[in-house]
């Protein structure tokens, strides 16, 4: 029922799923993108969240080009010390990096099916920062196997076209607005350049 209000309208609908019935409920539901997608059950042994992708179930929506958010960098910071060899993971934190290494897989699965895939981080959730965009960025890139090319169009005129904004935003084009950012170095040879931003331009205006 909200969906079809919301098409109506001739607005979006994306849903929240962190478990594979409830993106199957959101896919038949007919919603346009899927957030997280993280296809979590309850593991038994640690009582933690684990991924478990069921490709059975996921199969019947091969060839659908709905949009999908996974999120890699959300919560990532936590883990930065074991992950970068400062110290050894404990039995709840080995256990978490699997799920890491589990989650770029499903991102794969996903994006294998035929979605689109989006960029997004849950800024706000801890450890988890609003500066960082970037992170999610270069995660897709070095973890998901997506080239610089496919991730910023992920940024740009798909999450444009996600917000149903994809006719005046996304693209440095005429008739669209002028929103941008101007990195010191090129992004598409090297992910790591949108670390270092020069300018944010809205409306055709340098604001930073």
């Amino acid at each position: 029922a909200a969906v079809e209000a919301a098409h109506e309208l001739g607005l979006p609908t994306a849903a929240h799923c962190l478990t594979t019935s409830s993106y199957v409920n959101a896919m038949e539901a007919g919603v346009d993108s899927v957030e997280h997608c993280a296809c979590f059950r309850r593991n038994p042994c640690l009582g933690l969240l684990e991924r478990c992708y069921e490709p059975d179930v996921m199969e019947a929506f091969r060839g659908d080009h709905r949009y999908f958010m996974i999120g890699i960098s959300n919560n990532y910071h936590q883990l930065d010390q074991v992950r970068e060899g400062v110290r050894k993971p404990d039995e709840r934190e080995a256990f978490l990096l699997e799920q890491e290494k589990r989650e770029c897989e499903i991102f794969g699965r996903l994006a294998d099916l035929g979605m689109r895939p989006l960029v997004g981080t849950d800024a706000g959730c801890g450890y988890t920062f609003f500066d960082e965009t970037w992170l999610e960025m270069e995660l897709l890139c070095s973890r998901c196997a997506l080239t610089p090319e496919k991730v910023i169009h992920a940024a740009t005129l798909e999450g444009a076209g996600a917000l149903g904004w994809g006719d005046f935003l996304g693209r440095l084009a005429p008739g669209y607005e002028a929103d941008f950012i101007a990195a010191e170095q090129n992004p598409l040879r090297d992910i790591k350049a949108l670390r270092h931003i020069k300018h944010v331009v809205c409306r055709g205006k340098i604001i930073e």
